[in-house]
């Protein structure tokens, strides 16, 4: 039994009595298939195809394990379309040699991205999206977590891109802004103890005072505010979007007397005098 690696030639010898003879066999050792293929692994997504590229044979032999998953069991190139994960088996042959290889195909579960989260919102305002179906993402904003906060200056559509690895699927969500009303509280007022100050509100959106104490209405434009100490009143105005917006007015009282005196003494009347017979306070300005 022979078994070189290589081509060799065996010479045998052989005599009965005086007579002899030889001969020779040659054993040629023929090169064997360097079966390959390309890719070597492979991971797919559930629904894809997947091509396998074979070389080092002349004659090359597909098989799988479910046997209905190649395009072609004889050719150079085979699309596969395995519905699960399996392993392609290659025989190759070159001349009366033989050799078996194998890839396996990793099919893996599609990805469907989705977003979720409030999509309206008022103009400055940010709104947290969250982006599902898959372990990376890839956000038109730039962003790569599966929560986001998003601030945009007007309505837009925003995309992200969702993958496990190997397949990726991506969703889309459209953003509206709402404008914010316009408000202004008016101007800053100085007034004197006991008086009243007309405000002097414009808005394009109602709205309502905060505190209402010592105003007029609660819920107007123009109320007239009688505050006995310094006061901050804000009008906070909503419009149909229901964004809001805010500004405030101070309305400083002041209650200083100038020249303040307070007698320690008075007198009765007495002898017709009556300038003094009431104690009370003098000042200026009160």
């Amino acid at each position: 039994v022979a078994n070189p690696m290589t081509t060799t030639n065996y010479v045998v010898y052989g005599n009965s009595g005086l007579c002899s003879d030889v001969d020779t066999v040659t054993v040629t050792v023929l090169p064997g298939p360097q079966l390959q293929i390309d890719p070597s692994a492979a991971a797919i997504c559930v629904g894809d195809t997947l091509s396998l590229v074979a070389s080092g044979a002349d004659v090359l032999i597909w098989s799988d394990t479910s046997g209905v998953s190649l395009s072609c069991d004889t050719c150079s190139t085979a699309l596969a379309y395995p519905q699960e994960s399996m392993t392609f088996i290659l025989t190759g042959s070159v001349g009366q040699c033989s050799a078996t290889t194998s890839v396996t195909v990793e099919v893996v579960p599609t990805v469907v991205a989705a977003i979720s989260g409030d999509t309206t919102l008022c103009l400055g305002e940010t709104v947290q999206l969250t982006a599902s179906g898959g372990s990376s993402y890839n956000w038109s904003t730039g962003d790569s977590l599966a929560v986001v906060n998003v601030t945009v200056p007007a309505s837009t559509f925003v995309t992200v891109e969702v993958s496990n690895g190997v397949c990726t699927d991506s969703a889309t969500t459209a953003l509206l802004v709402y404008p914010i009303p316009l408000v202004n509280a008016g101007e800053d007022t100085l007034i004197h103890y006991g008086t009243s100050a007309q405000i002097m509100a414009s808005s394009n959106a109602s709205g309502t005072w905060f505190p209402v104490n010592h105003l007029t209405c609660g819920d107007c434009l123009e109320p007239i505010a009688d505050p006995p100490s310094t006061t901050t009143y804000c009008l906070t105005v909503v419009n149909s979007f229901g964004c809001a917006a805010t500004d405030c007015i101070e309305i400083t009282v002041d209650t200083l007397c100038a020249d303040l005196f307070i007698p320690n003494v008075f007198a009765p009347d007495d002898a017709g005098h009556t300038e003094n017979n009431c104690f009370k306070l003098y000042g200026a300005d009160c």
